[in-house]
């Protein structure tokens, strides 16, 4: 969740001045609080009126504007915070991802789909490597490890650009090292959009996920 920010930087007479506010919303009203930081920087005076040289005058000057820099910045880390966990780069991609059970996964090496929807059609193919899942922790005094432990299942994900968010066919077909392909199903799936980073940080998708169990039937996921 994010709220509206309001930050500004001023720079004048040797002061540096940063303040913020923030309009926060709760569930009982559009507008329950106000909440100002500041942050205020001054020289401190003198003891008396003395000639400044202009070199010295200069790096004066220079560090007075370090530290607008500096409260810029400040402003700007300010304007990212929110009460929510932050959205992170994480994407989700377009198209289908199929999961392929023991004991059929050991007989195939690669799924081909063809999806269609408005009476065209797109093919997709997907190298299907081996699942593997987290194994047993291990400990050598402070530090601790998982190692990851190779599955008997593998699993693949085939790119369907243009893939919409309602019922679309495919037809999957797995192949192995012989030219019969291994299995053959034709399904009825909707693709749906996914939120890796949760709801308040966007719709990445579509996909469907689809998994072959091990007596050789397809489901969606």
């Amino acid at each position: 969740m994010s709220y509206p920010i309001t930050a500004a930087v001023s720079l004048s007479a040797g002061q540096v001045t940063l303040a913020r506010k923030d309009l926060l919303a709760t569930s009982t009203g559009p507008a329950a609080r106000a909440s100002a930081v500041s942050a205020t920087w001054r020289p401190e005076p003198s003891s008396g009126a003395r000639r400044v040289e202009p070199a010295r005058a200069g790096r004066r000057l220079r560090g007075v504007h370090r530290l607008a820099l500096i409260a810029a910045l400040f402003a700007v880390s300010l304007a990212g915070c929110s009460e929510g966990a932050p959205c992170t780069l994480i994407g989700t991609p377009v198209g289908v991802s199929v999961t392929v059970k023991a004991p059929v996964a050991a007989q195939a090496d690669t799924a081909e789909m063809e999806a269609c929807w408005d009476g065209a059609c797109r093919q997709a193919r997907a190298e299907l490597r081996t699942v593997r899942r987290a194994g047993e922790e291990t400990c050598d005094g402070d530090t601790c490890s998982v190692t990851a432990v190779p599955t008997a299942d593998k699993r693949g994900f085939g790119t369907v650009q243009g893939l919409p968010k309602r019922p679309v066919e495919v037809r999957l077909t797995l192949k192995g090292a012989g030219s019969e392909p291994v299995a053959e199903h034709t399904v009825t799936v909707t693709p749906k959009g996914r939120f890796p980073n949760g709801p308040g940080c966007g719709e990445g998708g579509p996909n469907v996920v689809l998994t072959v169990e091990a007596d050789g039937t397809v489901r969606e996921s």
